[in-house]
């Protein structure tokens, strides 16, 4: 994987093929932002190889001052998990997340419907949980299950990026993913006042017929940037 700077090409080193690609864009002479969409295949140990891995590129930027955004799919679990020890492995994610200083962004209630808890399989929600429900089992499923798909951003933009999970039937789109609605307020030399890049974050689950959603999305104008991760060719 590379990372393409402004200056020069950088390589670093990711464990697991297809979990980070990270992009820098350039807004105007002066200003840029890092983007990096994250693919977690496999719960817990891959997320965490993960962190390791953002770790490594994280060391070439101040988080107090660059712009950064991770997004994607972690699959893993905010606040809870199948059992105690899973419980502890998810916490220490997020801990890993924010000592990298990358501040938990959401999507939580109210930026989206939260999860359900009334089928057993998500018992295991704790009660008061402001969890989105990002993913669901079944794509005909009206039901939002589990949030296992996250924004983290650096210090120096926490205050600038709203965060929505687009999780409403209406809203869901064709992966058992539903799509998340990034929203970055910036202060660009080259517009009149502030200017808001809407970056859309969405777990394609492999499907190919995604890529004429995207397509309409960038028509309409109601993305300007998409970070796809689980991805085939069209």
């Amino acid at each position: 994987t590379e990372f393409r700077s402004r200056r020069h090409r950088k390589p670093f080193e990711i464990s697991l093929p297809g979990t980070l690609t990270a992009a820098e864009i350039e807004l105007d002479e002066d200003n840029s932002i890092i983007l990096v969409s994250v693919y977690s295949p496999t719960a817990d140990l891959s997320a965490h190889r993960i962190v390791s891995d953002l770790g490594s590129l994280l060391k070439r930027f101040n988080t107090a001052t660059d712009q950064i955004i991770v997004a994607g799919d972690f699959n893993v679990y905010f606040g809870y998990g199948s059992d105690e020890v899973k419980a502890e492995e998810n916490k220490l994610f997020f801990e890993r997340m924010k000592n990298y200083g990358l501040v938990f962004a959401g999507p939580q209630v109210p930026n989206g419907l939260p999860s359900d808890q009334a089928t057993p399989r998500r018992t295991m929600i704790p009660q008061g949980s402001k969890n989105v429900g990002t993913h669901r089992l079944h794509s005909h499923s009206n039901t939002p299950g589990h949030q296992i798909d996250f924004v983290f951003v650096s210090e120096a933009i926490a205050k600038s990026v709203g965060v929505t999970a687009l999780n409403s039937p209406e809203e869901w789109g064709i992966s058992d993913h539903c799509r998340i609605l990034i929203e970055f307020d910036i202060d660009s030399d080259d517009v009149s006042g502030d200017q808001t890049i809407k970056i859309v974050s969405w777990s394609l689950n492999q499907n190919p017929l995604a890529w004429f959603e995207i397509e309409e999305m960038f028509r309409e104008d109601f993305a300007d940037i998409v970070l796809a991760q689980e991805v085939k060719d069209p």
